[in-house]
């Protein structure tokens, strides 16, 4: 069979080279064969066609055959996606198309396979005998071909298409058609795999909201590290929970981004505003991320200067005791914490630490402690359901009474007239 039609018309003599060498090598290692096809469905090349059932299938050498008009559909829907498709034939059999982009345009489309999936059905060897109308002998020897046939698994296909995807491309030189396309489909591969392990653990497929609590409560606290590795368990759920879409993906993480912002205080949503348009600035640029991995970088940035703003917010000097002493006590504010706490944490001495923080902060380390509980406090009530009492555990108080007449000697109003006039 003459090859000068891809060598000439479609790419250089050099690439030429270099992909025939690669497809041989496919097909050597594999035992798949594989097909290239022009753009009009003709067959242009084959490698390891000695292995290809295909061949002995009447209905194979017509061109307008629904066999082959079938291989034509998924070379054209493979351009379509810019990656592979893997596709049951008319036989039932597997096969994977993957596109040849020339110049920003589909030139065809190559072919690898048939191969068979877990294993050789009886339904298959049916379609055999009833798309060729196939006597004893032919079907017999049809079987007895069919038999020494590549036979993969479910993650095997996946790896195989990936590698004939790769083989193509690294032979092109990764041309810009490719760029987008392949970091998208390696992402689906790994989601693919990550999906079925999933399941077959039977782990949750439910959206992470556990993680989104840990999550913002790490954010409010200004762990900025916790938050990260928290943003990447969240990033990972949500690939299995959305089955890889990235566009769903993109929009659980606004979700998360959103449920987080709504959580922070007046003051400080107002100074993170300053850094970007809330409602804009994000959206665009979750929305603008190509890939996975980088919406999770994005949503990685924008998690990790809400961390830190939450320090930032009450404290800008150059004192690191008293950025370290801060994040302990956004992170413990509803514990018994007290200054001889924060100090032996920091390993400094509680009257040096004590002296730091006041002249530093502006107001005592009780002080600060108390405003920052009574803040929480506001915040509970304004925005949630929780009784009196649970708003004032959850703020660090322990006694009712005690954090009723704290309350109102800040605000001016008991816990229950700052619910009335601000809910």
């Amino acid at each position: 069979m003459s090859r000068t039609d891809l060598r000439g018309q479609f790419i250089s003599e050099e690439v030429y080279d270099h992909l025939d060498a690669s497809l041989k090598a496919f097909s050597c290692m594999t035992g798949v064969p594989v097909t290239f096809f022009s753009k009009k469905g003709e067959i242009m090349d084959e490698y390891a066609s000695e292995k290809k059932v295909c061949n002995l299938f009447r209905v194979y050498s017509h061109k307008n055959s629904k066999c082959r008009s079938l291989l034509s559909f998924a070379g054209d829907f493979s351009s379509d996606l810019g990656e592979p498709y893997v596709f049951l034939c008319s036989a039932g059999l597997s096969n994977i198309a993957v596109p040849l982009v020339t110049e920003g345009s589909p030139s065809g489309f190559f072919i690898a396979g048939p191969f068979i999936l877990k294993k050789l059905r009886n339904t298959n060897l049916r379609k055999f005998v009833r798309m060729n109308g196939l006597d004893e002998t032919e079907t017999d020897n049809i079987v007895n071909f069919a038999k020494d046939m590549p036979v993969m698994t479910p993650d095997e296909v996946s790896h195989l298409s990936l590698l004939f995807y790769n083989s193509i491309i690294s032979a092109l030189g990764v041309p810009g058609d490719y760029k987008g396309p392949r970091k998208l489909y390696e992402e689906q591969v790994l989601n693919s795999a990550r999906i079925r392990k999933t399941k077959k653990e039977q782990k949750d497929l439910s959206f992470p909201y556990d993680l989104e609590k840990q999550l913002t409560d790490s954010i409010l606290m200004g762990n900025a590290a916790g938050s990260e590795e928290l943003m990447l368990a969240i990033m990972d759920r949500l690939s299995v929970v959305c089955l890889g879409d990235l566009n769903e993906i993109k929009t659980m993480a606004l979700w998360v981004t959103a449920t987080i912002i709504k959580s922070l205080s007046d003051e400080t949503r107002m100074q993170f505003g300053e850094f970007m348009d809330v409602d804009l600035d994000i959206i665009n640029r979750i929305n603008n991320s190509d890939s996975q991995k980088e919406l999770t970088e994005t949503f990685r940035s924008i998690l990790d200067h809400l961390a830190k703003n939450m320090v930032s917010s009450v404290y800008s000097g150059s004192s690191a005791l008293i950025t370290q002493g801060l994040r302990i006590i956004n992170r413990s504010y509803t514990d018994k914490i007290t200054l001889s706490d924060i100090s032996k944490s920091l390993h400094v001495n509680p009257t040096y630490f004590s002296s730091l923080f006041t002249r530093e902060m502006g107001k005592t380390f009780s002080e600060y402690l108390m405003e920052l509980r009574i803040s929480k406090a506001e915040e509970l009530l304004k925005n949630t359901g929780l009784s009196i009492l649970d708003a004032a555990t959850a703020s660090g108080f322990d006694d009712q009474s005690y954090f009723t007449k704290v309350f109102r000697k800040h605000t001016g109003l008991t816990p229950g007239k700052y619910r009335e006039q601000h809910s």
